[in-house]
């Protein structure tokens, strides 16, 4: 099986989905002759835009199409078609769509590993997959920490992204319980600005709180609004910039703490 990495914390505005299709770009440039899938389980469907142009995908075409709500017993575990190709050979996504929503809201009768199950069936010859985890602690969230060998979580230095950091860390140990292999490999302080005192405060809080598992830092930048206004990767441009020379040391990093 491929080394799983979810992203994701509940709460929104930490830039998570931007790290999560970032860090499977970089993953792909640092492991030259890998596989690397990126899967958005986001109903919000932001990872799929990075990859995809196309917005008219249609909801049996993506990940939503592993949940059949017409059929709550049904495990799906032989769909390969969801696998899109990228623009860069041998980095692939599996898109998202609204309808994956009705999973979260539709009473299902399921023990929480149906991507897990998905994974395992269609998936299995990936090296690498990352998982763009919703901003939740609902159903769709269990499926992904229970597919899942490691976990990153990128938060903002604020007040609320640090009290929502300390609940999902509750929770990751919650699932420990009954996913033995997941491994919270650590924070990514994301979205930082020098000039903030807040900024400064509470990311000094994040070392203190969490120390080894800091994974490291990424700055506030226009670049970024830029690069996701024209739906593109850090990859598609230069790779001497601060930009992505913070995400390769901060991939190099997860490598490292993955054994790789």
């Amino acid at each position: 099986m491929p080394k799983i990495i979810a992203v994701g914390i509940q709460k929104g505005g930490v830039g998570k989905t931007t790290f999560a299709s970032n860090l499977a770009g970089v993953l792909w440039t640092l492991r030259k002759g890998k596989k690397v899938l990126l899967i958005d389980f986001d109903p919000q469907a932001s990872a799929t835009a990075f990859f995809f142009s196309d917005s008219a995908i249609a909801p049996q075409e993506s990940v939503s199409s592993i949940f059949d709500t017409e059929n709550p017993r049904r495990i799906i575990r032989d769909r390969k078609n969801i696998i899109r190709h990228s623009r860069f050979p041998g980095l692939d996504a599996v898109p998202s769509h609204i309808h994956l929503s009705a999973a979260e809201a539709t009473n299902l009768m399921e023990d929480g590993r149906r991507l897990h199950y998905w994974i395992e069936g269609s998936a299995s010859d990936y090296d690498y997959i990352v998982i763009d985890c919703p901003p939740s602690l609902g159903r769709l969230c269990t499926n992904s920490l229970m597919a899942a060998t490691h976990v990153v979580v990128p938060c903002t230095p604020d007040v609320q992204s640090f009290d929502a950091l300390k609940l999902y860390v509750q929770t990751l140990e919650y699932m420990k319980d009954v996913n033995p292999a997941l491994d919270f490999l650590g924070v990514v302080i994301n979205i930082v600005s020098e000039r903030e005192s807040v900024h400064k405060m509470y990311k000094k809080a994040l070392y203190e709180a969490f120390s080894s598992h800091i994974l490291g830092e990424i700055h506030r930048g226009a670049y970024f609004q830029k690069i996701a206004n024209n739906r593109e990767l850090l990859i598609d441009g230069e790779k001497d910039r601060r930009e992505y020379k913070e995400y390769r040391e901060i991939t190099q990093e997860i490598l490292k703490r993955m054994g790789e």
